[in-house]
């Protein structure tokens, strides 16, 4: 898929563990706090340090995204054009909305 092909919706979200060893979108991060800190039965569970980021974009067909956001670390960039599919964050049940797949798609060059 080539990032042209998608949409951005203007959504901007963090990423939270998730279960199994997966990551899903915090679309609510009080109601996933809330839901871990109940989950583990603690008091309280606030998301902390440095989560990434994704965009959500649509495609022609209304089909969602995540798009990680890329950073830079000691020189070298890591989460560049990287995308998965995704549940409508409007869609989210518990604060989280999932994301599909086992790994993280790259978008196919543009060409120039």
């Amino acid at each position: 898929m080539k990032r042209s092909q998608l949409t951005l919706t203007g959504e901007t979200y963090r990423l939270t563990p998730d279960s199994w060893g997966n990551t899903s979108i915090m679309v609510d991060e009080d109601v996933v706090a809330q839901s871990t800190a109940e989950a583990f039965g603690i008091e309280s569970c606030e998301p902390e340090g440095d989560l990434d980021s994704v965009e959500i974009a649509t495609d022609g067909n209304g089909k969602f995204f995540a798009i990680l956001e890329p950073f830079t670390r000691a020189g070298k960039t890591y989460n560049e054009n990287m995308f998965r599919p995704c549940q409508n964050p409007a869609d989210a049940t518990h604060g989280s909305a999932s994301i599909y797949g086992i790994t993280w798609d790259i978008f196919e060059d543009e060409a120039e």
